[in-house]
């Protein structure tokens, strides 16, 4: 058993859901999970068939034949064995790429709905493709998320505080997909609201600099709460008079002057994530940008003594001289 599996995960051939989602209807991208979900690793037998259909969707076995038919005639499953358990075969991938999707996008937490039941009654195609997108494409490691859409931040420059810039950031409603993502969609932002309105993508705030190298996160990716450690730092530093303005803003940062034309971008990434190893190491990536963050502040602060020391220095050497003078 893949350890992928053992971690409650699933593989699915990214080339043949797309196929599908093309293809035929949200029934065959329903069944064709559910094969999936029932498989190990990459292995291309399963024997989840129209009763695992009833279990987490309730479809009724006449849907759920038909539906299987459709997915054997295009050549995507093939019937190994018929009778009470069924075997059947996952045509292979042509180009031997997988996403994976966490067991709990089909049989979901607890009590509540499964995303794919969710999303299999919204009955949205484009739905369907975007979130298979979001797994395919998602990057906490490189780009922080999934890299395609953002969320813009308005800025406002409220001065200069020692080594630092203090700038307020806040979010918009100004939505931003990359082009070639969006060419691919009739209508990409009702398929991203769906996502977004059912809970199944997370917003992520990140600082970035001008050209988009990430300098610290503003929220955990994995818990969803607020940075305070990297987020409240103005607050213990800047004089109380700027406590008024600064509570006008989302965000409002001390931002190093070296740093030319930052900015503030939300990013999105799925709420249900498997357990691999890519999120792991996107896991380890997520600690080391927080301490990043805070040694940047601790640099800076560290710098700022030695100015200052140096400047005291200065002036008794310059007392001195007058003194002997």
């Amino acid at each position: 058993m893949s350890n992928e599996r053992k971690n409650g995960c699933f593989a699915v051939a990214y080339d043949r859901i797309s196929a599908i989602i093309e293809e035929l209807n949200t029934h065959e991208v329903v069944h064709y999970l559910i094969y999936c979900c029932g498989r190990r690793g990459t292995q291309t037998t399963t024997r989840w068939s129209k009763n695992a259909l009833n279990t987490y969707l309730g479809v009724p076995a006449r849907k759920s034949t038909s539906s299987e038919q459709r997915l054997i005639d295009t050549g995507h499953v093939v019937k190994l064995q018929d009778g009470k358990r069924p075997e059947f075969e996952i045509v292979s991938s042509e180009t031997d790429e997988h996403l994976w999707l966490p067991t709990t996008f089909v049989t979901g937490v607890g009590s509540e709905y499964s995303p794919l039941k969710l999303l299999w009654q919204t009955g949205s195609l484009e739905s369907f493709k975007l979130i298979v997108d979001f797994y395919w494409l998602c990057d906490l490691t490189q780009d922080g998320g999934f890299w395609s859409i953002w969320r813009e931040f308005s800025s406002s420059s409220l001065g200069a505080i020692a080594q630092y810039q203090l700038i307020g950031f806040n979010a918009t409603d100004n939505l931003v997909a990359d082009s070639a993502l969006q060419s691919r969609f009739g209508d990409l932002w009702a398929a991203f609201h769906i996502l977004l309105d059912l809970g199944l993508i997370t917003e992520v705030s990140y600082l970035e600099t001008a050209e988009g190298e990430i300098v610290f996160p503003l929220v955990n990716p994995f818990t969803g709460e607020e940075l305070t450690s990297l987020t409240d730092t103005p607050l213990d530093v800047v004089p109380d008079n700027y406590h008024g303005a600064m509570g006008r803003f989302d965000y409002c940062l001390l931002v190093p002057r070296h740093i030319g034309a930052p900015r503030v971008r939300s990013l999105f990434l799925p709420r249900y994530r498997p357990n691999t190893k890519r999120y792991a190491e996107g896991l380890e990536v997520f600690d080391k940008r927080v301490q990043d963050g805070l040694r940047l502040y601790q640099r800076e602060h560290q710098r700022e003594h030695q100015r200052e020391h140096q400047r005291e220095h200065q002036r008794e050497h310059q007392r001195e001289h007058q003194r002997i003078i």
